[in-house]
């Protein structure tokens, strides 16, 4: 079980305050590159840490998830730990928390076989299954917090504005 009496809430109250303080301390650029190593695996240095990306066989070799069901963990693991950080910051306890992310895909865009369906999730359900002491009421009051303040569910719930470019060598 997850106490809500720790470190962390020590922590978290700090790093309020200090953004608080000095709000330009809260913007950071985030860098990633992602490598095509095999027929479709990808590998994606992120820090310290390397993810593997890829495609299911036949397409690919099955070394790692899909970019979709990476992005939809991203979202998940997001919400736990917004959870965790808001459950403490609210002072509601949890004993567990599991988040279930789904999302509803049509590859035929991906694949030029449907123009017109749109080749990203049409939609994405999230699903928090909490324990705890509290009331409905307070894990309500907890969903909401999360849900305005969780920046990966902002990323996929609203527009973000994308740049690309492309760097061609012969």
């Amino acid at each position: 079980p997850m106490s809500t009496m720790t470190d962390l809430k020590s922590v978290l109250d700090a790093t309020t305050d200090a953004l608080t303080l000095h709000p330009e301390a809260g913007v950071h650029l985030v860098e990633t590159s992602s490598d095509l190593v095999g027929v479709c695996t990808v590998s994606s240095p992120l820090g310290v840490h390397v993810m593997t990306f890829d495609q299911a066989s036949p397409i690919g070799d099955d070394r790692g998830p899909t970019p979709g069901a990476a992005l939809l963990a991203a979202v998940g693991a997001c919400q736990a730990q917004v959870y965790r950080f808001w459950s403490e910051k609210l002072g509601i306890a949890i004993d567990d928390l599991r988040v279930e992310v789904r999302g509803d895909i049509d590859v035929g865009r991906l694949f030029g076989a449907d123009e017109v369906v749109r080749p990203g999730f049409a939609g994405v359900e999230i699903e928090v299954h909490v324990t705890g002491p509290e009331s409905s009421e307070r894990y309500e009051e907890l969903r909401r917090a999360v849900d305005e303040h969780c920046p990966m569910l902002d990323v996929v719930a609203n527009p973000v504005p994308v740049e690309t470019a492309i760097h061609a060598a012969s």
